[in-house]
């Protein structure tokens, strides 16, 4: 006023933005501790298949470090080279899609190490929006000791049925106070009595 200069200050509380920083920062590392000590590798993608989010496991699980992958493709990272084309096109429908038949159910399927060599993994895929874009965030398990070990059963099985049939009587099992109520009976019984194993074993 008065040719004299003038100055004027603005005061804004910003005590509840603060706060509401302070909150989101905390949900955020509460979330990265959860994903670090989940059992399975949890790895997040955007709509166009580009790494995100690699938690520790991942690391141990595939062998690259965080920022490795960060930013590249998980179809060059940890799918087989024969099976990308498949999985980059599952993503591109998965970007303008409504629904997925790959979301929210676990699948099977296999995956690659650092190193190169393959194993059978078991996941699940959880969609999320995020300001209009999507993000694909998979729990990785790795199934390899679980794969063994159903082949070996089979295995088992198929011994113990060639030994069953190679027996020139027909095998069977029952209760110790129950001589004909059958626990388990060789198909063979067919062959002697007309009667299928599954027909006497549903009369117990």
């Amino acid at each position: 006023f008065d040719n004299h200069p003038c100055f004027y200050l603005t005061m804004i509380d910003i005590t509840e933005l603060e706060t509401q920083v302070k909150q989101r920062e905390e949900a955020e590392e509460l979330a990265r501790t959860i994903i670090n000590t989940s059992l399975d590798s949890v790895v997040t993608s955007d709509e166009e298949g580009r790494i995100v989010g690699w938690s520790n496991k991942a690391v141990v699980m595939f062998g690259y470090k965080e920022e490795e992958v960060m930013g590249r493709k998980i179809s060059e990272t940890i799918i087989p080279e024969e099976m990308r084309p498949y999985h980059d096109a599952g993503i591109a429908r998965m970007k303008t899609a409504t629904t997925s038949n790959v979301t929210g159910r676990l699948l099977r399927l296999k995956s690659i190490h650092k190193n190169g060599h393959e194993f059978p993994v078991e996941l699940f895929i959880n969609q999320i929006d995020v300001r209009g874009k999507k993000l694909f965030t998979a729990f990785i398990r790795d199934i390899t000791d679980r794969v063994k070990a159903e082949a070996s059963l089979i295995q088992s099985e198929q011994r113990m049925s060639f030994l069953l049939s190679s027996l020139p009587a027909v095998p069977f099992a029952s209760r110790l106070h129950t001589f004909f109520e059958f626990t388990y009976l060789h198909n063979r019984i067919f062959d002697l009595s007309g009667f299928e194993a599954k027909d006497l074993l549903s009369q117990r």
